[in-house]
């Protein structure tokens, strides 16, 4: 839906997806407020503050990480990683979201393989590989 949004052609549209990111960017938490704070504060300045947004996105990470998941969450294998779920249903679309593409080289075959691992390992009781019937994923 995200992706829709941000290539829509209407500009009051795509406005709006870059809107939602500057937010989630203003919203990453006390921790980059504190620092941002305290260096206008101390010095008058924000000399320092792409370290302190670093700081606040790792922060971010790992608090993420460690979050308690509840229901059902729809995610990319990227934002999945270090997370765990009690289950993963992993889902490869006919034409796109394809885990390993038709024209995939040898390195294109060993990242899809280790991103398959990813989402498979993220499963506590069970994960579930939905494929296509006639083009299925050849790792399984």
């Amino acid at each position: 839906m995200q992706e829709l949004i941000a290539t829509s052609t209407a500009p009051q549209v795509s406005r709006v997806a870059e809107d939602a990111r500057f937010l989630r960017l203003l919203h990453r938490g006390s921790a980059l407020r504190t620092a941002l704070t305290e260096m206008w504060r101390t010095r008058g300045d924000y000399v320092g503050a792409e370290a302190a947004l670093r700081e606040a996105l790792l922060q971010e990470h790992f608090v993420s990480a460690q979050k308690e998941w509840r229901g059902l969450h729809v995610m990319t294998i990227h934002k999945a990683k270090g997370k765990e779920f009690d289950e993963v249903i992993i889902y490869e679309g006919t034409f796109s979201g394809r885990i390993l593409a038709a024209n995939a080289d040898s390195r294109r075959i060993a990242q899809s393989r280790l991103a398959l691992r990813v989402a498979v390992t993220r499963a506590i009781r069970r994960a579930t590989i939905v494929t296509p019937l006639r083009d299925g994923c050849p790792f399984l």
